[in-house]
C-alpha cells in the first residue's frame, strides 16, 4: 500500500489521480486454487475462511518463505476498510501485532500479504486446553495488552479484540491481528457499530460514543475467556446477551486466582469513566513477582514519534489523503492540524501519524 515522500509520480497526472494511495497490481489471481500467484507469491491453499475474506496460504516465489494472504472480493469487501487495516499496520510495526508485508489488487479482488503464524488461533488453543494456566495466560494476555497499548498511543481502536483474532506464532509469542474493523479516536469519541458481540462493551451495545475504554471492556472479556474457557456473558438470545453485558451480569469460578479476577473486575466495570484504562493494566498486581513487574517492559512507555508541524508548502496530498481514509477528518481539518503548533493530543497524533507515513514511504 504506497503512500510515497514525494507528491505523486513524475510523469503528469490528473490532480484526482495524485491525492490518491496506490495499490500494487495483481493480474494472475483467478480465485481458484490452480497456479495462482499475487505478485511475487504462491497460493498453496486456503487456510480458512470468514464472512468478508478468505486467508490462503501463500509463498514467496524467489526465498520459499512462507506467508498469510487475505483475500477480499471487492463485491463483498468494504474498500475503506481494506485500506484502513492496511495503513494500520503499516503504522503499528510492532512484535505483538501480525505484519503487514504487502498489499495488491487485481480487477476482482483485494489481498493483503502478511506474517505467516503456523500455531493457528488463540480460542483453539484455549479449548484444547481448557482454559489455560495463570502463568501461560499472563505471558500471552501481556503481550495483547502491550500490542493494544501500542495501538492506543497512535490513536487506533482495534474494536475487535477475542482469541480469533490473536495468533500462535510460535516461541511463546501470539500477535494481534484483523484490524479490519479498527477506527481512530479523535477527543469526542465514536459510535461506529462493530466487533463481536461477546466481546462488546456495554456502551457500544447501546450505541452510545465509546473511546479507547471499550477495548479495556474486550480485554477483560478476553482474560476471562482465556482462563475460564468460556464467556463472562452468555445466552442464546442475542437481546438477553445484550441485557446482560449492559447490566455487567457475570460471575468469576473460584476456581480463577485472585489476583485475576481483580483485573477482570477491574476491566468489566459497566461505566467505563470508572473502568480500567489499557494504559494501566500493568500496574494490576497478578504481573509482580517479588516486587518485580515481570510482563511488561520500559519499551512498552515509550512516548509517541516525532510530532513536529509540517508547512503548508511541504503537505503530502497522498498522505493527507491516507490520514482521511484513516478516518481523522476531512482534508482541510488534517492540513490545518498538520501545520499548526498546538501541542493538543489530536495534533500530536496527526503529526506523529504523518511523519510515520512520510518515512516509511512505498513498500
Amino acid at each position: 500500500f504506497a503512500c510515497p515522500q514525494s507528491e505523486g509520480p513524475t510523469s503528469p497526472q490528473p490532480r484526482s489521480a495524485r491525492n490518491k494511495p496506490t495499490l500494487k497490481t495483481a493480474r494472475s489471481y483467478n480465485g481458484s486454487e490452480k497456479k495462482n500467484v499475487v505478485g511475487e507469491y504462491h497460493i498453496i491453499r486456503t487456510l480458512g475462511k470468514g464472512s468478508q475474506a478468505v486467508i490462503k496460504l501463500g509463498m514467496h516465489i524467489k526465498s520459499g518463505r512462507k506467508v498469510a494472504i487475505k483475500v477480499m472480493s471487492k463485491l463483498s469487501a468494504n474498500k475503506l476498510q481494506f485500506q484502513r487495516e492496511a495503513l494500520a499496520l503499516k503504522i503499528l510495526k510492532h512484535k505483538h501485532i501480525v505484519t503487514l508485508e504487502d498489499a495488491y489488487e487485481s480487477s476482482k479482488y483485494l489481498f493483503l500479504v502478511l506474517e505467516y503464524c503456523p500455531g493457528g488461533d488463540l480460542f483453539d488453543y484455549v479449548i484444547s486446553k481448557d482454559g489455560l494456566e495463570r502463568k501461560e495466560c499472563l505471558l500471552y494476555y501481556s503481550q495483547i495488552v502491550r500490542a493494544v497499548m501500542h495501538s492506543h498511543k497512535h490513536g487506533i481502536i482495534h474494536r475487535d479484540i477475542k482469541p480469533e483474532n490473536i495468533l500462535m506464532g510460535g516461541n511463546n509469542r501470539v500477535v494481534l491481528t484483523d484490524f479490519g474493523l479498527c477506527g481512530v479516536c479523535a477527543n469526542e469519541g465514536t459510535k461506529t457499530l462493530c466487533g463481536s458481540p461477546h466481546y462488546a462493551s456495554p456502551e457500544l451495545c447501546k450505541g452510545m460514543k465509546y473511546d479507547f475504554k471499550s477495548d479495556s471492556w474486550s480485554l477483560g472479556v478476553l482474560l476471562y475467556t482465556m482462563i475460564c474457557a468460556s464467556y463472562p456473558f452468555e445466552h442464546r438470545n442475542i437481546n438477553k446477551l445484550i441485557n446482560k453485558i449492559t447490566q455487567g451480569e457475570y460471575v468469576i469460578p473460584s476456581r480463577v486466582p485472585q489476583d485475576v479476577g481483580e483485573l477482570i473486575s477491574g476491566l468489566l466495570v459497566v461505566d467505563p469513566s470508572d473502568r480500567m484504562p489499557v494504559g494501566q493494566i500493568w500496574k494490576s498486581r497478578c504481573f509482580y513477582m517479588d516486587g518485580k513487574n515481570r510482563y511488561f517492559y520500559e519499551r512498552d512507555f515509550e512516548k509517541m514519534p516525532s510530532s513536529t508541524p509540517v508547512p503548508k508548502s511541504e503537505i503530502s496530498d497522498v498522505i493527507v489523503r491516507c490520514l482521511t481514509l484513516m478516518g481523522w477528518g476531512d482534508t482541510a481539518t488534517i492540513q490545518a492540524i498538520l501545520s499548526e503548533k498546538k501541542r493538543s493530543i489530536m495534533h500530536k497524533r496527526i503529526q506523529s501519524m504523518y511523519h510515520l507515513l512520510k518515512a516509511k514511504g512505498g513498500m
